[in-house]
C-alpha cells in the first residue's frame, strides 16, 4: 500500500469525519472574513491513532496565494494569524514570557528557507531591559549536514541557557495537495519533528522532551514526486493501480516538487509570519 506523504494534519483526517467531535477528535471551524481556520483537537490516544498525529491542537489557516494579494488583506491575514496564534500561547502563558523562536531549514535552499527567512525578520529582545511583557531570543540553527548538530540538540541547550518558558518554532513542510501547497499555515501545539516530511527525522521538539511548551507555525513549500503522482490517480478515481506502479512510487521518494516562484512566495510568507509573531505577542490581552 502507498502512503501519501504530508506534515499537515487537516490531510490525515478521515474523509467521514466532518464538524464535532469523534472518539477523540475535534473539529472546530472558525470564519474570520472569509479566511477560514479549522481546528482540530486530538484529545487522547484514540484521537491519535484516527489521524496518526500527536496529541494537541493544529489549527489549518487557508490564506491561499498570499503573494498576489493587495496590502489590506495581507494586513487582515496577519492579525488573523496572531490571533490564532494567541490561542495557544497564552494557553499556557498568562503572564509575560521569555520565548526562544527557532527558524528551521536551509536557508540555501529556497524551499527550506521559510524558518530562517521569519528570524531574519525579526527583532531580538532578550537583551533589553525596556521589553518588560517579554523577552524574545532568535535562533536558526541550520541544518545538520552543515553543522553537524541536530536542531533538537541546540534549541535544548539555548532554551535551556536563556531560561525560556516557550519555544516557537518556524519550519517548512510537506504537503500531498497542489491546493494547499504555500496556500495553508499549520499552527500546532504539539512540537514539531524536523525532516519528517521529506522522509529525514531527525529528534522530536515537544514539551514531552523539552520540558516547556512547544508551539510550530509551518507552511507547506514542497510536495513529494510519488505523492504527486498518487494524489492525481485519486483525483481521477483511478484507485487500483498495478503492483508495479505501487513499487515504484514507494522507492522513489527523494524527489520532491516546489512552486517556480518559490523565492516570491517563501519569502512573502516570512513577512506574514514574522509580522504575525509580532502582533502575537505585543497584543496579548486581544486574543479574540
Amino acid at each position: 500500500m502507498f502512503y501519501s506523504r504530508t506534515d499537515l494534519a487537516c490531510e490525515a483526517i478521515p474523509k467521514n469525519l466532518k464538524q464535532g467531535d469523534f472518539g477523540g477528535v475535534k473539529i472546530e471551524t472558525r470564519n474570520h472574513g472569509g479566511i477560514e481556520a479549522v481546528e482540530l483537537n486530538i484529545i487522547n490516544e484514540l484521537g491519535a491513532s484516527i489521524i496518526k498525529r500527536s496529541i494537541g491542537k493544529y489549527i489549518t489557516i487557508y490564506c491561499g496565494r498570499v503573494w498576489l494579494y493587495e496590502k489590506e488583506f495581507i494586513i487582515d491575514l496577519e492579525k488573523i494569524i496572531s490571533q490564532e496564534l494567541k490561542k495557544l500561547i497564552y494557553k499556557y502563558k498568562k503572564t509575560p514570557c521569555r520565548v526562544l523562536i527557532c527558524g528551521l531549514g536551509n536557508r540555501h535552499i529556497t524551499s527550506d528557507s521559510l524558518g530562517p527567512l521569519v528570524i531574519d525578520n525579526l527583532d531580538a529582545t532578550g537583551h533589553l531591559d525596556v521589553y518588560n511583557d517579554y523577552k524574545s531570543f532568535l535562533i536558526s540553527p541550520g541544518v545538520m549536514g552543515e553543522s553537524g548538530i541536530e536542531a533538537y540538540d541546540s534549541v535544548l541547550a539555548i532554551s535551556r541557557q536563556v531560561n525560556a518558558d516557550l519555544v516557537l518554532i518556524i519550519d517548512a513542510l510537506a504537503s500531498k495537495g497542489l491546493d494547499r501547497l504555500c496556500t495553508t499555515i499549520q499552527i500546532s501545539d504539539s512540537g514539531i519533528c524536523p525532516g519528517s516530511g521529506i522522509g529525514n527525522s531527525k529528534k522530536e521538539i515537544s514539551k514531552s522532551t523539552l520540558g516547556i511548551p512547544v508551539i510550530s507555525i509551518g507552511v507547506p513549500t514542497v510536495i513529494d514526486s510519488s505523492t504527486l503522482i498518487y494524489e492525481a490517480l485519486n483525483e481521477a478515481k483511478i484507485e487500483n493501480i498495478s503492483y508495479e506502479l505501487e513499487e515504484i512510487l514507494n522507492n522513489n521518494r527523494n524527489f520532491f516538487v516546489s512552486p517556480k516562484d518559490s523565492d516570491i512566495i517563501v519569502s512573502s510568507l516570512a513577512s506574514i509570519i514574522s509580522n504575525a509573531i509580532e502582533l502575537a505577542f505585543k497584543n496579548k490581552n486581544e486574543i479574540t
